[in-house]
C-alpha cells in the first residue's frame, strides 16, 4: 500500500485561506490537512463545549439515506446505509487553521453518537467522517458514513395486509440527558434511493426524541421508524379469489336435480379437497405462525362453507336413497315425489349460504381492514 503526503508551503496557506467562505471550510484543505496528519501522534480531545448560561449541548442528528434494501424477507431485517449527520456549537472553534488541524486530528469534541440497537457493519473511523464548517459562531456539521442491519416486527396476525415497524434508535453512551440532549433537524431524514420492493412498500417515515432510563442514568436518544406495508395484490389475485371461485362453486352445485346427486357429490368432494390441499400447500407452508394469519381465517371460511356443502350433499343423498329404497320409486322422480324435508333443506341451504358467506366476508373486512 502506498501512502502519499500532501505538504503547503507557507506561502499558499494565506491565499487558500482568503479564499474560504466565513461558513464553510473548503473540502480539498480539510483532506490535505487530514492526509499530512497521519502517522502523526493523535492529540487529547477537547471537554465539552459549554455555552453561556446553558450547561447542556445540543446537538440536532438528521439521516441522508442512501442505500435501503429489505435483506431477509422471513426474519424481516433491512440493510441502511446512511450519512449520520450532527450539528452543535461550539463557540471555542472557529473558521481558521488552528481548528481545521484540530478537526482531522480528532482532538474537538464529538457527542459520541452511536446505534442503539440493530447491528453496525462499520464503525467510526476517520475515513468515513466528513467535517464541514466551522464559522465564526462556531457551528459544527459532522457527516459519519455508517451501514446498518436493523430488525422489523414480526407480527403476521394481518397477513397479507399486515404492516411491519422497523426502528431504529441513535443515542450516547457517554453523555447523559443533562449534558447532551438530542433533537431532530427540520428537515430529519432525506431519501437519495429507491424504496420500491416487490414484497412491501415504504408507507411512512417517522421521527421523534425520547429518553433513555438507564442505570447509569437518564440518556437523551433519537428514534426513526420505518413502516413497511405489504403488498397483499399478489396473495389476494393467487389464494383469496381462488377461495371465492370455489365457494361460488360449492353454491352452484345446490341448483343440480335430485336425480344427479352423484355429479353434485363428486363436485363437492373435489372442492373440498382442492380447498384442504390449497391450505397446505399456499397457507401452512409459507410464514408458518403459532396464531392464526388473515389470510388463515378467510381460507378456513372458505373452508368451512366447502364442508357444510359436502355434509349437506351426503345427507340429502342418505335421504333419498331410503326413499327410493322403501317406495321404490324411479331414478328419474321429480323433487315432489322425496319427502318435504329434502325439498325444505334444499331451499333453506339455496337461501342461507350466500346471505351467511357474505355476512362472514364482510365481518372479516371489518376486523382486518
Amino acid at each position: 500500500m502506498f501512502t502519499y503526503r500532501v505538504k503547503f508551503s507557507r506561502e499558499r496557506i494565506p491565499l487558500l485561506y482568503n479564499a474560504m467562505t466565513k461558513k464553510f471550510v473548503d473540502c480539498f484543505m480539510l483532506m490535505g490537512t487530514a492526509l499530512s496528519l497521519r502517522g502523526g501522534q493523535r492529540l487529547p480531545e477537547m471537554g465539552r463545549p459549554l455555552l453561556q448560561d446553558v450547561t447542556t449541548t445540543t446537538v440536532n442528528i438528521s439521516l441522508d439515506v442512501q442505500e435501503f434494501r429489505i435483506f431477509d424477507h422471513d426474519s424481516l431485517q433491512i440493510e441502511l446505509g446512511v450519512l449520520l449527520n450532527q450539528k452543535w456549537v461550539d463557540p471555542r472553534l472557529g473558521a481558521n487553521v488552528n481548528t481545521r488541524r484540530m478537526a482531522v486530528a480528532g482532538q474537538i469534541w464529538k457527542p459520541k453518537i452511536v446505534n442503539l440497537n440493530g447491528e453496525r457493519r462499520i464503525c467510526n473511523n476517520d475515513d468515513t467522517m466528513f467535517w464541514r464548517g466551522f464559522g465564526s459562531e462556531g457551528n459544527v456539521l459532522l457527516s459519519e458514513k455508517i451501514k446498518l442491519k436493523i430488525p422489523c416486527t414480526w407480527d403476521y396476525r394481518k397477513f397479507p395486509f399486515d404492516t411491519q415497524i422497523c426502528e431504529l434508535k441513535f443515542g450516547s453512551f457517554r453523555f447523559p440527558q443533562d449534558e447532551v440532549t438530542l433533537l431532530w433537524d427540520s428537515a430529519p431524514v432525506q431519501i437519495t434511493t429507491d424504496l420500491s420492493f416487490n414484497e412491501f412498500i415504504v408507507f411512512n417515515i417517522t421521527t421523534y426524541s425520547e429518553v433513555d432510563l438507564r442505570c447509569s442514568g437518564n440518556f437523551s436518544s433519537g428514534v426513526i421508524q420505518f413502516v413497511l406495508k405489504r403488498r397483499s395484490g399478489h396473495h389476494v389475485q393467487c389464494i383469496i379469489v381462488p377461495s371465492v371461485f370455489v365457494t361460488m362453486l360449492n353454491y352452484i352445485s345446490f341448483w343440480f336435480d335430485l336425480n344427479s346427486r352423484s355429479k353434485r357429490l363428486y363436485l363437492n368432494l373435489s372442492a373440498f379437497g382442492f380447498m384442504l390441499y390449497f391450505y397446505y400447500t399456499s397457507v401452512c407452508l409459507p410464514y408458518p405462525t403459532p396464531y392464526l394469519k388473515a389470510l388463515d381465517v378467510f381460507v378456513l371460511i372458505c373452508e368451512s362453507f366447502a364442508l357444510i356443502t359436502l355434509i349437506e350433499t351426503v345427507l340429502v343423498d342418505i335421504i333419498c336413497t331410503a326413499e327410493e329404497t322403501q317406495f321404490h320409486l324411479k331414478k328419474l322422480a321429480s323433487a315432489k315425489e322425496y319427502p318435504k324435508s329434502v325439498f325444505w333443506l334444499e331451499f333453506g341451504m339455496k337461501l342461507s349460504y350466500p346471505v351467511f358467506y357474505v355476512f362472514f366476508v364482510i365481518l372479516y373486512g371489518l376486523v382486518y381492514f
